[in-house]
């Protein structure tokens, strides 16, 4: 029988029988290699542990390729015109999230219950071309960019070049209107949330011209917005953004549009708007409030009402120097509180020459900042009077011109300082007329009589100081902002 030895670790072998007692010595192959079994374990566990994270990756690789396809095809469903009507939201931006001309609050108010910085001669810088007797030094498209929203523009049909916007001679200087349109077009487009309000004095034989070049900008004329009449309420600003009509133009010195004799979106300037004094000449000529808080031009009961914040020197051309004390943050709200509290009514458009220079962005904002709280739909609210014993006050002349200081406002913040350009004339846009002789305009007779003619003269009879009944049209709050401290 053979027999069958089991060693300790449980391996087994054959073993014959009777072998202790044999009597020879034979060789036995060695036992067989004894195999480690945690060690055998341990080597599937760490097979079964990298298969496992393998498997996870693929998993996770997958889920990012599918989520990839098929989360912005969800998004693109969700975010259109349909949805946002149903669920009251905006496709760009809620209006709870809107900044509406610096300031949340302004979305919710009707466009003539807001101020608006305004550029006087807007076209006329000298990073433009103008070499002499400019009213800015940078272009109204850095104005635009910088926080201003009102820009004033005359128009000019100047020989040998057509029409361009040029202020009363374009030997002066001028700026091709396409360009100037194109500019505002692409502002309008880039600030969604934003209204523009343009005055343009139109000179003789000019405005068909003008308008001719609006035509060739495209998706410029269908962002005007057409007023009725004077007798409709003017819209939130909130519609006019709905609606997408930003633009709004007045105009004088050009067609009737009561008579039908302008295109959609051009309002008579002076049925809508009226405004003060424009000529005043020097620093206390402006600061003299009996003589320049006064209506010149426009309807007493007027929607709008234009703030003159500007004066010549002595020869009538604009002058840095005064630009550099007038728009000073104390003398322009001395001013606008003198002017409300004389003529009961709040500022809309408040026109500046040298808008580069002083404090008009930082006053305009805490102006709208001030405008009470909106509890229920905007309305037309009587003016309580403005703060007692305000007395005119000229600060004296600054070492160094202001600089700007724009709010915190996501509109009013710089980055940088606009760059002055070389002051060569602007290239010509389609010329009209083959003869390019003289450069001036069919207005002015010489040189300086195009600078300081009487042009503008007021057609309405000026108010007196003490009107101070109280309009029948558009009214608006007055601002409590107390005046800041003097830098």
């Amino acid at each position: 029988m053979e027999e069958f030895e089991v060693n300790i670790d449980g391996s087994g072998t054959h073993k014959a029988p009777h072998a202790e007692h044999s009597s020879s010595l034979c060789a036995t192959s060695p036992p067989p290699p004894q195999v480690d079994n945690d060690k055998a374990d341990q080597r599937r566990r760490r097979c079964g542990r990298r298969r496992n994270i393998c498997i996870c990756f693929g998993i996770l690789l997958l889920c990012a390729i599918v989520a990839a396809a098929v989360v912005p095809t969800k998004l693109a469903r969700l975010n259109t015109p349909e949805v946002a009507a149903a669920t009251g939201s905006d496709t760009e931006d809620s209006q709870d999230d809107r900044v509406c001309n610096g300031l949340a609050s302004n979305c919710y108010r009707r466009v003539n219950e807001i101020m608006y910085a305004t550029v006087h001669n807007a076209m006329s810088a000298l990073e433009d071309g103008f070499a002499v007797a400019y009213n800015n030094i940078y272009s109204l498209e850095d104005a635009l960019d910088m926080g201003f929203r009102g820009l004033q523009m005359d128009s000019c049909a100047c020989t040998g070049l057509g029409t361009q916007f040029c202020h009363k001679s374009c030997a002066v200087g001028y700026r091709g209107p396409v360009t100037v349109f194109k500019g505002i077009r692409d502002f309008l487009q880039k600030n969604e949330n934003d209204v523009v309000i343009l005055e343009l004095q139109i000179g003789v034989d000019s405005f068909d011209g003008l308008y001719e070049k609006m035509l060739q900008v495209g998706n410029l004329t269908n962002l005007m917005y057409n007023h009725p009449d004077r007798t409709a309420r003017w819209p939130i600003i909130n519609d006019l953004i709905a609606n997408n009509t930003r633009l709004i133009i007045f105009q004088h010195d050009g067609p009737d549009c009561n008579a039908g004799l302008c295109p959609p979106g051009f309002h008579n300037t002076y049925e809508f708007v009226f405004e003060t004094k424009f000529n005043a000449t020097g620093i206390e000529g402006l600061m003299a409030f009996n003589e320049t808080c006064v209506r010149t031009r426009g309807r007493k009961g007027s929607a709008f009402m234009l703030s003159n914040h500007f004066a010549t020197n002595s020869l009538g051309l604009p002058e840095q120097d005064i630009a550099e004390e007038v728009n000073m943050a104390d003398n322009i709200r001395n001013r606008t509180d003198t002017c409300t509290e004389m003529l009961q009514r709040q500022t809309n458009l408040l026109a500046v020459d040298y808008w580069s220079i002083g404090d008009t962005l930082q006053v305009v904002q805490q102006y709208n900042e001030a405008l009470p709280d909106i509890t229920e739909a905007p309305s037309m609210s009587p003016i309580p009077s403005a703060s007692p014993s305000v007395t005119p006050t000229v600060s004296a002349s600054p070492t160094t011109a202001p600089t700007m200081q724009p709010t915190t406002a996501p509109t009013l913040n710089p980055t940088t300082a606009p760059t002055l350009k070389p002051t060569t004339a602007p290239p010509v846009e389609e010329p009209t007329v083959a003869d390019a002789g003289d450069l001036s305009t069919s207005v002015p007779t010489t040189f300086l009589e195009g600078l300081v003619g009487p042009t503008e003269d007021a057609t309405f009879a000026p108010s007196s100081a003490a009107e101070t009944s109280v309009p029948t049209g558009t009214e608006l709050p007055v601002s409590t902002a107390s005046p800041a401290p003097m830098a």
